[in-house]
């Protein structure tokens, strides 16, 4: 028998295979996530385009992190806005937001994501 996941879900597990330090190493499975006009604007501020994000992804991260307050939007039916906060093994908590769109052969892809670090002094308030 099948399961089928809600598109939440699906996308859910789709940003937590981006985070995942063994799966950003892998630069062909990162690649099938992401549009070819993939933009990033980091926690930096820094913009990153595709090849510029899968080089970055293929360093790998540090450590891992745990997703909180997850929350899908549709902004319209082939486009959906993932927004959620990541807390880091070291305590680091960056809040993010990921565009993604379904492309016609039906998968979802990753258009646009931007991680804004929360600063010390407003962890907690809400």
């Amino acid at each position: 028998m099948a399961t089928h996941l809600s598109t939440d879900e699906l996308l859910k597990n789709l940003e937590l295979q981006l985070l995942d330090p063994a799966f950003r190493r892998d630069t062909s499975r990162v690649m099938e996530l992401l549009t070819d006009d993939f933009l990033e604007v980091g926690t930096r501020g820094r913009r990153y385009d595709l090849i510029q994000i899968v080089r970055e992804m293929s360093r790998g991260r540090p450590n891992s992190v745990v997703v909180k307050d997850w929350e899908t939007r549709e902004i319209f039916p082939t486009v959906m806005l993932c927004t959620y906060r990541t807390v880091s093994t070291s305590g680091r908590e960056v809040f993010r937001s990921s565009i993604w769109v379904r492309a016609k052969d039906g998968r979802w892809l990753m258009s646009f994501h931007q991680g804004t670090p929360v600063p010390d002094a407003w962890a907690g308030l809400g």
